[in-house]
């Protein structure tokens, strides 16, 4: 039994040599948690960095989207207006046309009647050139059978022609 706490304190003694670093274990130690903070460092200069320009681009999208919201608002009240003078220019238009389509049957009534106004003249210069003719067939029937030489206190007569 007296082995056994020397066991226990050789195995203890094992472990706690073989635990223990060596100097060259230590100083590449050192070395590796050099790097790894700087490595650490840079990377979080790199994060900061990232963070920064993250922010930047944020801004810059948030400013454009203001932009891009204020051009669209102008838009849309461009459009409204314009929309709105195409509905009064359509209606304009209707109307116009309204009048228009009046107009034009207005136009054809009065087309019509005056063929029939000229219609009607032809047939009145047809009339006058017959009665003309007749007046003169009644004159010239009437000079043969009237004396040839007027009579005292005759007075001439005329009539027109």
């Amino acid at each position: 039994m007296r082995r056994l706490p020397a066991l226990i304190w050789a195995v203890l003694l094992a472990g706690t040599l073989s635990a223990c670093v060596t100097a060259r274990q230590h100083e590449e130690l050192q070395a590796q948690h050099r790097e790894l903070k700087q490595s650490l460092q840079t990377q979080k200069r790199l994060l900061d960095d990232a963070k920064k320009d993250h922010l930047a681009v944020v801004a810059r999208l948030r400013q454009q989207l203001s932009e891009a919201q204020n051009d669209l608002r102008n838009k849309t009240t461009e459009f409204d207006k314009l929309w709105e003078k195409y509905t009064d220019t359509q209606q304009k238009h209707k109307i116009a046309s309204d009048e228009l389509s009046r107009s034009a049957a207005n136009s054809l009534a009065l087309i019509e009647e005056k063929k029939q106004l000229n219609a009607a003249i032809i047939e009145l210069q047809g009339t006058i050139s017959t009665l003309r003719d007749t007046v003169k067939d009644l004159q010239d029937q009437l000079d043969e059978a009237a004396p040839l030489e007027p009579q005292p206190g005759d007075q001439p007569s005329e009539v027109p022609r």
